[in-house]
């Protein structure tokens, strides 16, 4: 449980993911819009994304986001991050579809933007670390 108090945003999605089918494209696209516009805001401000089951969705927000800034282009080496950083990760096949989607998308998107479904922001987000810890 976080203390209200020391958070400023809230980003609740939990009516909208489940652990066993992947989340909407267009719901996860505007979370990793919104966390990099929020980071960018304030130097100070940073992003936790935590989810019930700690792996598969905490997996598919941390690697969209991952991709949505460009830090890492394609699934396998954003997954192979995570695992190595959290552990084992049993993703359904519906959720590694997801990522694979997703992939393709941003990467459409960053090469013809004149004809993309969504324009990402121009806005530069730079990641000083990135830090994956498990459940005590």
């Amino acid at each position: 449980v976080y203390r209200k108090d020391k958070i400023s945003q809230v980003i609740d999605l939990g009516a909208h993911l489940s652990n066993t089918r992947a989340p909407s494209i267009s719901l996860m696209i505007k979370l990793a819009a919104n966390v990099v516009k929020f980071l960018n805001e304030n130097t100070k401000n940073i992003c936790i994304i935590h989810c019930n089951d700690g792996r598969a969705i905490s997996a598919i927000a941390t690697c969209t986001l991952l991709m949505y800034c460009g830090i890492i282009k394609n699934v396998d080496s954003c997954l192979n991050l995570f695992h190595v950083k959290r552990g084992q990760l049993n993703l359904v096949p519906s959720q590694y579809r997801f990522l694979k989607n997703t992939q393709k998308l941003i990467n459409y998107s960053r090469h013809d933007l004149v004809n993309s479904a969504f324009i990402l922001t121009s806005n530069e987000c730079i990641l000083s670390s990135i830090t994956l810890t498990g459940v005590p």
